[in-house]
């Protein structure tokens, strides 16, 4: 079984030992394929990113005394450039609400509740979707959690959003282009050090991770921790020459989350993710 994280998130119905209901957002891609070889693709609109292209299920527009689960995705009618997810399960109002677009807000609409989720405008990479930054929630399994709390196993959520980029650079491989801002000391990002966790049955795990920014000119020592073990032998600092690196490692999962941080890093950037269940 395979499940894909492209910093915009993939999951499928089909993986039951990996995933257990629906995964979504910055920016992050996930893909999964089971043991016949089928490959299931879910589109988010996370920002991962976008890849950490984390971006949340593919979208419809919002509709009037309709019925939401937890989960869902829409945009407004009249496009505002952001997509909101179900945080609280309900039937919409008769008029469409005024949706909130700062990240992360919440709109009230009906017995509704939705959450921003992030820019309408991404399209993930093929056999990726877009993870979009959001904060772990078990009814979406997997998302943002403080790294400061793993240490004491509190798992404090935490959303991303603002640190999902997309360069839109020329010539660039799309997953490379966007990632998520795992360190940011830009006062208009989200200074809190962030991991990204994912429920995972117990078991053993190969993951690979990619790196990296197309802008070299902001410093970072990137590094990466999948439960636990480094991704990198030494952090990697990029140069004009070589702005992106990959690593993968086979980890065992013991307690019900898959979970990769950036301790030893310096603003560190990850573009996508890959996991495969062995």
């Amino acid at each position: 079984m395979k499940f894909s994280l492209f910093c915009q998130l993939i999951s499928g119905a089909d993986a039951p030992k990996l995933l257990q209901g629906e995964v979504g957002p910055a920016t992050i891609g996930l893909r999964v394929t089971d043991s016949s070889g089928n490959t299931t693709t879910l589109q988010k609109t996370i920002a991962v990113d976008n890849n950490l292209n984390f971006q949340p299920r593919s979208r419809t527009d919002w509709q009037t005394t309709h019925a939401y689960a937890v989960g869902d995705v829409v945009a407004p009618t009249s496009p505002n450039g952001h997509v909101y997810r179900v945080t609280t399960a309900g039937t919409s109002g008769t008029s469409q609400p005024a949706f909130n677009t700062a990240a992360g807000s919440t709109t009230n609409d009906g017995s509704v509740v939705w959450t921003e989720s992030g820019s309408d405008d991404l399209t993930a990479p093929a056999g990726y979707s877009a993870e979009l930054g959001v904060p772990f929630a078990t009814q979406f399994n997997e998302g943002w959690v403080k790294q400061s709390s793993l240490s004491a196993n509190l798992h404090e959520p935490l959303n991303m959003a603002p640190n999902a980029v997309d360069r839109t650079f020329p010539g660039i491989d799309a997953r490379q282009n966007r990632f998520m801002a795992m360190q940011s000391s830009d006062s208009s990002k989200v200074t809190t050090a962030g991991a990204w966790e994912v429920q995972a049955a117990n078991g053993t795990y190969t993951v690979t991770v990619g790196v990296g920014d197309a802008n070299t000119s902001e410093s970072s020592s990137h590094q990466i921790r999948i439960e636990g073990v480094n991704a990198f032998a030494v952090p990697f600092v990029p140069t004009p020459a070589a702005k992106f690196a990959t690593a993968t490692k086979t980890v065992t999962v013991n307690d019900g989350r898959l979970t990769i941080d950036a301790s030893g890093g310096t603003n560190t950037k990850i573009n996508y993710v890959e996991i495969d269940a062995q």
